[in-house]
């Protein structure tokens, strides 16, 4: 499945599609060449240039924001999202994007009622390290949502923001097109 989720990644240096390279896979290679290759813990960091102005999440407030999420606290938020994202999620082939993943808890719950594939961004590297570890099929990447997607147009069926950063021109760019801004008002819906 991280095959499907790379096929709908582009090059941030020249937009080129990307193929898994290695044995094992764990290379990205554009049709110019570009590289980029996982860190031993399983995400992938494009971030070119200057990188970005804004500050990541550290190991120490990741740890604590896992330690809230398996105490089960949004247990109900991410079941509401999984539901929500599940209707749009059935077709073969299809891509959901989590943009803000954190340590990957919102979109694993939706992994585990659907058969899609899935990309998750995040700035932060200790983030990704767990959501890598929790979502091993997923191409998880170190990236700043505030530029733009390192996804093709039209690539994505259901874009997850969950307590994360909005870029709405870039994800109704990466959206397939027909898709509905259903998930605004669930979180309200589900804690009242």
């Amino acid at each position: 499945m991280l095959s499907d989720a790379v096929a709908a990644l582009r090059c941030p240096v020249c937009e080129g599609r990307f193929q898994l390279a290695g044995d094992p896979q764990r290379r990205l290679v554009c049709d110019s060449g570009h590289v980029f290759d996982a860190a031993k813990q399983g995400y992938f960091n494009l971030l070119t240039g200057k990188g970005t102005v804004f500050e990541a999440d550290s190991a120490q407030m990741v740890g604590a924001r896992q330690r809230f999420l398996d105490s089960g606290h949004y247990a109900a938020l991410a079941d509401r999202v999984a539901g929500l994202a599940a209707a749009s999620l059935q077709r073969p082939g299809a891509v959901v994007l989590d943009a803000g993943t954190g340590t990957g808890h919102y979109l694993h719950r939706v992994l585990e009622t659907t058969p899609a594939s899935a990309i998750g961004l995040d700035i932060s590297k200790f983030a990704l390290r767990r959501a890598a570890r929790l979502n091993g099929d997923a191409a998880n990447l170190v990236w700043d949502i505030w530029r733009r997607l390192p996804v093709a147009d039209d690539a994505v069926d259901v874009v997850l923001v969950v307590f994360a950063p909005r870029n709405p021109a870039e994800f109704a760019r990466v959206l397939r097109p027909g898709w509905t801004a259903d998930c605004g008002d669930a979180a309200a819906r589900t804690f009242g």
